[in-house]
């Protein structure tokens, strides 16, 4: 699954940057995981959430599965829009839950901006191609 979430009612995108091995560099993405056997995209999609942010959501939209590099791959992910109550006391002071060998920071960033921190950032680290792509399809990139 992967997460677009948004904090409301502050509008900031809720990005992820971690250290990814095969690209040997730290890269800026969406939240994302996998899905557990038995588990439903949205119970995946909360629980990632909640595990690499903290933050947890008061709705989630699920889309069917896209192919990620179908020329490569077979990997298809489900695409999650989450919407998250920053003023819900639970979200107000988020509590992560990494995996031992996970080690993410949590980036907010004003839907408005995501085009110029995708400029000042790619300087320094990489995007992964599914936000970048998201970024571009803003009005105005």
């Amino acid at each position: 699954v992967l997460i677009i979430a948004r904090l409301v009612p502050s509008d900031r995108m809720i990005l992820i940057r971690q250290y990814r091995p095969p690209a040997r560099t730290l890269v800026v993405e969406f939240p994302a995981g996998l899905t557990d056997p038995g588990e439903m995209p949205e119970q995946a999609a909360a629980r990632e959430l909640r595990e690499e942010t903290g933050y947890i959501a008061t709705s989630l939209r699920v889309f069917p599965p896209a192919y990620t590099t179908p020329g490569l791959s077979n990997e298809a992910i489900n695409m999650v829009l989450a919407e998250i109550d920053e003023n819900a006391p639970e979200n107000r002071n988020p509590q992560t839950q990494f995996d031992p060998t996970e080690m993410i920071e949590t980036i907010l960033v004003p839907r408005g901006q995501l085009l110029d921190f995708y400029r000042r950032e790619s300087q320094t680290c990489a995007f992964d191609a599914k936000l970048a792509g998201y970024i571009l399809a803003l009005p105005g990139a």
